[in-house]
């Protein structure tokens, strides 16, 4: 007898520790248990909150089945959060929403095969909902009755129970519930609602079963940010200079104006990049007012372009990163430099500037004649047109003649020709020379250039090596490109190109371009830079009599 007694003191003791440890008995009512159910969210790193709404029941004496699943995972301290919507309406249609926001980019996605579209500022918030909690769709709850301590999803939590008048139901359904909240935070972990009623709540003609389920999870278990499939973060690695204004930034893609000289702007850009594992593969500026600088990286192959040119006053500034799409080809051809081994996109990306000697560091060709076709599209009149570039050069050192003829989309043709013999410069007017002066024939050359650099540096993001060839009596690397789906580049000045295709002949021992061709795709715009459409487009470089070229002025 005096056993059972111990016994049974010793079960009380350990019921009244329990008690004053939880605080609140099990079975005992609470009051006000939970007047906003997003309480406590914003304490947490991270976290994934998933609220499923379904229905069952009839609507007109039909049966009908609904649900909608709303999942968010948010990173408070990082100001991010992403909400996807995952819906079946009455009707089984079936609906798919993703909005969200990191920091200044917004994001949105309206179905499963339409692309996340990506918005940056202040002005974009409201397309990425970024004020939305998942949370928020709970009802607050009254009054409510403890069941016990349980862990959900290792996070220790007191479970809860309550009816529909602790939620402010009606009181002609049926509904019970159950919540559980964590320990430490006092979050919502979990959250079950289940409402059984006829019209008078559900509306004309409906009547059945609704059930809300909340579960919280992944808990500070994802320190950065997860994107949705599909959803790509944007370039915040790359600076800007610091007098920078109406900066934007995408994926891939920094944008802004800024108040400083070309010069000023390169030189940062050209610091930045080398000190962080780039190489130039092309620097070109023409006449010193715009800019195009490419830079490789050299473990991963991607292909950075700097673009600057004028506007309204201001230098217009763009970065684009394009990252490498296909592995480089396994086994080299035998004779590959090891510059080519190992990064096929520097090869392609720089062969251009090699061969009209803007790569100071690089020893191009002595002489070469030169011809390129190309055919790029424009959107003029309410339609896609072509216009053909054609442009012959020969070139010896610093002394070039070229002849370049534009046919237009009417038919129409120009025509430029000069001899640039170092610092001067002699123009060719219907076939006779003039005296040297300054004009703007000029500029057919130093711009020629432009397009070409960007759709080989597109490409090379897509380079492999083939093999070699033999191209007029010099060995040649041979890399076939396929950049898909690419990123428009550059913003400020060049062809917004979207893909390139075929074939680019890199000299192997000085590495400058000897022939490629072509095939890619750009975005058309307007003369108020809206984009109208997608354009084929093509180009055609071929180089030959490689040390066999002078240039002199005729009769001389």
């Amino acid at each position: 007898m005096k056993r059972l007694i111990i016994m049974i003191l010793v079960l009380f003791v350990i019921s009244v520790a329990c008690s004053l440890t939880s605080g609140v008995s099990t079975g005992a009512q609470v009051k006000d248990l939970l007047p906003d159910p997003q309480a406590g969210l914003k304490s947490l790193d991270n976290y994934t909150g998933t609220l499923t709404i379904s229905f069952s029941g009839t609507a007109n004496g039909q049966a009908m089945e609904s649900s909608e699943t709303y999942a968010q995972s948010a990173w408070p301290a990082l100001e991010a959060k992403f909400t996807t919507i995952d819906a079946t309406n009455e009707t089984g249609l079936p609906q798919y929403i993703v909005a969200g926001s990191v920091g200044e980019a917004h994001y949105d996605q309206i179905g499963r095969d339409v692309p996340c579209g990506v918005w940056w500022g202040e002005t974009a918030a409201v397309s990425g909902g970024s004020e939305f909690q998942v949370a928020s769709l709970l009802e607050p709850v009254g009054a409510a009755k403890l069941a016990g301590e349980e862990t959900v999803d290792g996070i220790p939590t007191k479970h809860y129970t309550f009816d529909g008048a602790s939620v402010g139901l009606p009181e002609d359904v049926q509904a019970s519930g159950e919540v559980w909240i964590a320990s430490e935070g006092g979050y919502v972990v979990k959250h079950i609602l289940q409402i059984t009623g006829a019209d008078s709540y559900f509306g004309e003609g409906k009547q059945g079963t609704q059930k809300i389920e909340y579960l919280l999870s992944e808990v500070n278990a994802n320190p950065q940010v997860v994107y949705p499939y599909g959803c790509e973060p944007v370039l915040t690695d790359v600076p800007a200079t610091q007098d920078a204004a109406e900066i934007i930034r995408l994926p891939g893609v920094l944008d802004y104006f800024s108040n400083s000289p070309v010069e000023a702007i390169t030189a940062f850009y050209t610091d930045f990049f080398e000190s962080h594992g780039w190489v130039m593969a092309s620097d070109f500026n023409p006449e010193g007012e715009q800019a195009m600088l490419i830079f490789v990286r050299q473990d991963s192959g991607d292909v950075a372009f700097l673009s600057v040119s004028p506007e309204d006053e201001v230098m217009s500034v763009n970065v684009t990163i394009l990252e490498q799409e296909s592995e480089t080809a396994s086994a080299p051809e035998p004779g590959a430099t090891p510059e080519s081994a190992n990064n096929p996109a520097l090869r392609v990306a720089g062969g251009l500037s090699i061969l009209l000697g803007m790569d100071e560091s690089k020893t191009g060709l002595p002489s070469y004649h030169m011809e390129s076709t190309h055919e790029p599209p424009a959107w003029e009149g309410g339609k896609v047109v072509h216009y053909v570039d054609r442009m012959v050069a020969d070139v010896e050192g610093v002394n070039i003649h070229f002849y370049d003829q534009v046919t237009n989309p009417d038919g129409s043709v120009t025509t430029s020709e000069a001899y640039l013999m170092g610092e001067e410069q002699y123009d060719v007017e219907n076939g006779k020379l003039q005296p040297q002066g300054v004009s703007m024939t000029k500029l057919a050359w130093a711009l020629w250039p432009l397009d070409i650099v960007t759709i080989l540096g597109t490409g090379a993001t897509s380079a492999q090596l083939t093999g070699t060839e033999d191209v007029d009596g010099r060995v040649a690397e041979v890399y076939s490109v396929s950049a898909s789906e690419a990123l428009q580049v550059p913003g400020g000045m060049g062809l917004s190109v979207t893909s390139v295709d075929g074939q680019v002949w890199i000299d192997q021992a000085t590495g400058a371009l000897l022939k490629a061709v072509l095939d890619y795709e750009v975005d058309v715009k307007d003369a108020d830079g809206n984009v109208k459409g997608n354009a084929p487009g093509r180009l055609e470089v071929a180089v030959s009599q490689v040390d066999q070229v002078n240039v002199t002025l005729p009769g001389q």
